[in-house]
């Protein structure tokens, strides 16, 4: 089970975004003032200007479907283009624009999907230049197509290399470096979320009996491998659609979906499981329900650490 979106949680896509979204606005009103200089006396002038009004609402309103801005942006594009010379306009070149601004801005294949677009209406544009025999035209469309084409790979392939990067110290951020549970960082997140979306569940709560004692008898690197061992017994003894994390120390922490009150099974088969493997030590529980026992991380982190100090001081009564 996967529980963290790391694209969508990346702060940097946040402002990256944001700031690509500011210069496509800020880049159109400027070059919108050079389009009126230009072609004010033609024929269709005011037809840019309107599509123009139309694709600054599309950004400004932000619709969630990534093809409104993209196909306002190349009506616009064409308007313009075929309102200040065709085949010789001088502002061609803005077809580049949405394979930059989109392929950072989304995922990094949108600059080559919108580059594919732009291709086939730049095509049109170059077969009636070799009807009119305008070499100039030709030379000056393929070199925007060639150019357009390198751009959205280095594109793909920069924003790949820096998003495989930034999800992989996402990662690490939420992974305890020694057991390779989630960390409490991680269970913090994970349980915000679900008591933001109101989803009912269970948290177990563990802490390893003696473990202090191991370590003074055993030494602190045996005592790292024993972390580990039970690390890897959490994974092997819950379900596919349960999640273990390290709280801290010897401390973890199991979170299942829905209200268990009865767990007694889990218990059991992870205390069977510590006792094939690390013998010298016992395990205590504490159980916290949501929305049952609170509505906060805080009020069922604090109800499961109370049942969890109630098993152990009970063990220690029994003993006495």
């Amino acid at each position: 089970m996967e529980p963290f979106k790391y694209r969508e949680e990346l702060g940097i896509y946040r402002e990256i975004r944001r700031e690509v979204r500011n210069m496509r606005i800020v880049t159109a009103l400027f070059f919108a003032v050079a389009y009126i200089l230009l072609a004010k006396d033609t024929k269709y002038f005011y037809v840019p200007l309107l599509l123009g009004i139309v694709f600054l609402l599309f950004h400004i309103l932000r619709f969630s479907s990534p093809w409104i801005p993209i196909m306002s942006s190349l009506l616009l594009n064409i308007s313009v283009v075929l309102n200040t010379g065709i085949q010789k306009s001088p502002f061609i070149f803005l077809f580049l624009i949405p394979v930059i601004s989109h392929g950072i801005e989304r995922e990094p294949n949108w600059a080559l999907r919108i580059a594919v677009i732009n291709t086939f209406f730049l095509a049109i544009l170059e077969v009636y230049s070799a009807i009119l025999g305008d070499a100039f035209g030709i030379a000056y469309i393929n070199g925007i197509i060639v150019l357009m084409y390198w751009l959205s790979r280095i594109i793909v392939k920069t924003q790949g290399s820096l998003l495989s990067y930034a999800i992989d110290m996402e990662k690490k951020a939420y992974i305890d470096p020694l057991t390779g549970l989630y960390n409490r960082r991680a269970l913090e997140k994970y349980i915000n979320d679900m008591i933001l979306n109101k989803t009912p569940f269970t948290l177990l709560m563990s802490d390893l009996d003696g473990f202090k004692k191991y370590n003074d008898t055993y030494g602190h690197q045996a005592g790292d491998v024993a972390l580990k061992t039970f690390a890897d017994i959490l994974k092997n003894s819950i379900r596919s659609t349960d999640l273990s994390f390290r709280y801290g120390g010897d401390e973890f922490v199991i979170v299942l979906p829905g209200e268990l009150e009865n767990v007694e099974f889990l218990y059991e088969r992870i205390r069977s499981n510590l006792k094939k493997n690390l013998n010298n030590i016992n395990i205590s529980f504490g159980l916290a329900l949501f929305p049952k026992d609170g509505n906060s991380l805080e009020e069922i982190l604090t109800i499961a650490d109370k049942s969890l100090y109630r098993e152990k001081n009970n063990k220690v009564d029994e003993i006495s």
